[in-house]
Formats: C-alpha cells, sequence, structure tokens
C-alpha cells in the first residue's frame, strides 16, 4: 500500500514531513483519489488553503469531494450558526481572546450529539495540514472532530513558529503522539527535484543538524544555486546592500519572496521599492480595522486628519504632496475662487470635513491615489478600506468596523493573489512555494523561523547574513 493510499484509508493517524517533501501534494491526491463523500480539509493560514486549493486543482478532484478552510474559518462558521448551543457571543472576534473563546465554544458545541449528526451527515473525513501551528483551543477541536470523522494531521515540529502573544501550541510528544497512530515519514525533497536537487539535498541535512541545534556554515551550501551575501555592521551600508540584493534579484524570471523578521521592516522596504515589490497583510489587518475606527469616530477636520493617516499608510509621497493644502485647510482658510495645485484633493477632503455621511471618504481615497507620482504600495489595505467603505454604503453593516471584519473574512473563503514579488514574514509566507528566496538578515531569525526561510525557494536561494556560519536560537 503506498503512502497516498495508506493516509487516505488510516483512521486517526498523523504523519510527519518536512518542507518541501509533499504534505500538501499527499492531501490532495488522497482526496482525489480516495475521498468517500465529501472531505473537510483545514489548515492554519490562508496562504495554506490557497496552496491546497491549487494542489486539488492539478489532482482534478472534484470540487463536490472537499472543502477546504483555515481551523479559526470553520470554528467560526459553526459557532456562529448555533449561537445558543456553543455561548458564541460575537460574529467578528477581533482580539485573540474573542478567538479563543470561539474555538472553546465550538469544541463545546461538537459534544452535542445532534451537531455531531450534522458534521457526520455533512463530511466523510478530515485532514489537518500545518499540525505544528496548532494551539491547545484547536487541537480540542480536532479532538472532538476525530471522534466523529477518520482524522489524518500532518506537519512538521520544526515549522511551528505561532509561539508568540497568548497562544499554547500544542507539544507534538504530548498532544499527538499518545492519541494517533504514526504514519511512515515522507523523506523525498520534491520541491527541488525538478529545479535544484543539490538545493533539496542540502536542505535535508541541514534540517537534522537545526534539529540538533548546531550551526550551519554556508560554505558547505551548493554554489550556484545557493549565493551568501555579507552583510555589514552599520546600519546605512546594511540597508544599502539589502536593497541591492532586492533589486537585482528582481531581474530574475518566476516569483520572489524576501524574508525579514519584522512586519516594520518588510513595509519599510516595500515602500522604497514600490511597485516592484508588494507586502503581505495579514487576514485579521489590524491596521484596517483601526483605521476604520479612527475614521468612523471623528468628524470634522478630525476625520479629514484620519483619512490622510490611513492614506499616507498606503499610497507614497502623500504627506509631502498635500503639505501645503492641508496646513490650510486646518485653518479652514481656502476659497473656491483660488487656484492650488492639488485643488482637487482639496474639495474632495472639504466635503470628507463638511460631511456627517462616510460617502466623500471614498472619493478623497480615490482623488490621493491620482496624485502624480503616487504608488499604492499597500495594496491590499488601500483597496479593501474601499471595499468596506462601498459594503457601508450597502446598509447592511451597522459601521465601518464590521463593514471592513467582513471584507477581511471573504479573504479566507477565496484565493489570495500575492503578486509574484513580494517581501514579508515567515508567518505570511508559511506553505507557500516560489522560485526565488532571500533571506535578508538572517541571524535575527529563530531556528524555526530560518527554516520556514530557507524550504521557500525551489531555485534559488539567496542568504543575506554579517556571518557566513549561522547560530539561530
Amino acid at each position: 500500500m503506498d503512502s497516498v493510499e495508506l493516509l487516505a484509508t488510516s483512521k486517526n493517524s498523523y504523519l510527519v514531513a518536512p518542507a518541501g517533501c509533499g504534505k500538501t501534494h499527499l492531501i490532495a491526491e488522497a482526496v482525489a483519489k480516495h475521498s468517500g463523500r465529501r472531505e473537510l480539509i483545514l489548515t492554519h493560514t490562508h496562504a495554506g488553503v490557497d496552496a491546497l486549493r491549487r494542489k486539488l486543482r492539478i489532482f482534478h478532484a472534484r470540487t463536490s469531494s472537499f472543502r477546504v478552510e483555515t481551523i479559526a474559518s470553520w470554528a467560526l462558521q459553526y459557532a456562529a450558526a448555533f449561537p445558543k448551543n456553543s455561548g458564541q457571543l460575537t460574529q467578528y472576534p477581533r482580539t485573540e481572546q474573542e478567538w479563543k473563546k470561539t474555538y472553546a465554544a465550538c469544541a463545546a458545541l461538537l459534544r452535542s450529539r445532534p451537531i455531531r449528526e450534522i458534521v457526520r451527515a455533512s463530511y466523510s473525513g478530515l485532514y489537518v495540514d500545518e499540525y505544528q501551528d496548532c494551539t491547545v483551543e484547536q487541537h480540542e477541536i480536532i479532538c472532538q472532530l476525530s471522534e466523529i470523522l477518520p482524522c489524518r494531521i500532518l506537519g512538521d515540529p520544526l515549522q511551528g513558529i505561532f509561539d508568540f502573544g497568548s497562544n499554547q501550541p500544542i507539544i507534538w510528544q504530548t498532544h499527538v503522539e499518545p492519541r494517533f497512530e504514526k504514519l511512515p515519514p515522507l523523506s523525498t525533497p520534491w520541491r527541488w527535484a525538478q529545479t535544484a536537487p543539490a538545493l533539496g539535498e542540502w536542505l535535508f541535512k541541514m534540517r537534522e543538524d537545526l534539529l540538533g541545534q548546531k550551526q550551519i556554515d554556508l560554505k558547505f551550501a551548493p554554489n550556484p544555486d545557493v549565493t551568501w551575501v555579507q552583510l555589514p555592521k552599520d546600519r546605512t551600508p546594511r540597508y544599502m546592500a539589502q536593497v541591492q540584493a532586492l533589486r537585482a534579484t528582481a531581474k530574475k524570471d518566476g516569483t520572489i519572496v524576501a524574508i525579514l523578521k519584522w512586519e516594520r521592516e518588510c513595509n519599510g522596504f516595500v515602500q522604497q521599492l514600490a511597485p516592484v515589490y508588494n507586502n503581505v497583510e495579514t487576514v485579521e489587518c489590524k491596521e484596517l480595522d483601526g483605521a476604520a475606527s479612527e475614521i468612523e469616530k471623528s468628524t470634522g477636520i478630525e476625520r479629514m486628519e484620519a483619512v490622510l493617516a490611513f492614506a499616507s499608510e498606503c499610497l507614497t509621497g502623500i504627506n509631502a504632496s498635500m503639505k501645503t493644502a492641508v496646513g490650510v485647510l486646518r485653518k479652514r482658510g481656502l476659497r473656491k475662487s483660488r487656484t492650488y495645485t492639488r485643488q482637487l484633493q482639496i474639495d474632495l477632503l472639504e466635503n470628507v470635513i463638511d460631511s456627517q455621511s462616510l460617502s466623500p471618504v471614498l472619493a478623497a481615497l480615490d482623488g490621493l491615489k491620482e496624485i502624480p507620482g503616487t504608488k499604492v504600495w499597500r495594496k491590499e489595505l488601500f483597496y479593501d478600506m474601499r471595499r468596506a467603505l462601498r459594503e457601508l454604503s450597502t446598509g447592511q453593516y451597522e459601521d465601518l468596523q464590521s463593514a471592513a471584519w467582513a471584507v477581511r473574512n471573504k479573504s479566507r473563503h477565496s484565493e489570495r493573489k500575492l503578486g509574484s514579488r513580494i517581501i514579508s514574514r515567515t508567518l505570511l509566507v508559511k506553505g507557500l512555494q516560489f522560485d526565488h528566496c532571500l533571506i535578508l538578515h538572517a541571524e535575527s531569525l529563530s531556528i524555526k523561523e530560518l527554516y520556514v526561510a530557507l524550504t521557500r525557494g525551489a531555485r534559488t536561494l539567496t542568504i543575506l547574513s554579517e556571518n557566513r556560519i549561522l547560530k539561530p536560537q
């Protein structure tokens, strides 16, 4: 029995596989070839959902044979659908605590016999990808589901990078191994088999070194698949070296991801290099929620300030372009008869000041975007605000925050278009594959973050670090 059939016919099992060894491929093939009725496929990130859907299309899996969701999205849908039974209090969880309550509500719901019958009638089995990222609250949901459906979980403990904030990630040996049957691991680095087999073999060996907390000497990395660029220690020369590497890699054919540790760093480089590179927003996108709140609760001059603050977060050059005009606007000293360089934008911002409605905000944002030389560098954030304003105008939502939440929630169910060249963090690109990968400051990454970053590129890998020998913590 091959690994596909073994996984598909197992009841409650787990499988460990390194990055690039075909976990997503295996799930898709198992569903396409062996699904009974409809399989429920859960994962953690929306990037992972997109990857699964692409693989399922490659195997021509019938759309009626599967449903792919994040654990968060599926849990919210069930808990919110039966609020009296689950105790779910909100349809728009925003904070970590609200999401924890949502997971608890879903787990409680799944203990109910009628709900179990609904789940059993809806699905023939369950697959959970990237299981190392489960929190203990999410794990309880999966445990309840495993009592209803055959449950197969796949993951790699070395890629468990969601251990931040108040998250309590599972411990593989404690939560997984005692409860589920172990299947033979995957060990062929398929991601690099056709493009860079030497790179795949090196990464497979390097994984063992990282598990053993050994240092990585880039001297032994395969050439030309891996390029090492020494970073200067001083901030300005280091920044210039990173920009130079980004610009050089942008000339290559294929998809590109550049990885840094912090969102602020990513956004700084994207702003500098837009529109060549794009950023990736989190699905929760706290900036969208915060800006929606600030715009809605303010009026007059304060609302104009909130609109400009949001625009300056998404568009280049706004503060400089509008400095003089905004200064006069703040004093309300403009006269319609006078001609200003930004007269169109001034008129639109005056409409924002004078109106109690949020309708002029959309026109103002569009007007600011049309200033010559302005570039939209946070595309998702900017265009989702526009969508939220349009959704609010339909009268379906009580406030702009709710409309913004709904816009972002829709992306949980649709394939995101990230662009061919992005700068992001490991959290947002884990599970995705690119042709070329740059790690812009390797020393800043932990062992798990470094492993995730190193395994994103299928053709080439460029590592920027101060030292050739990496000693991740």
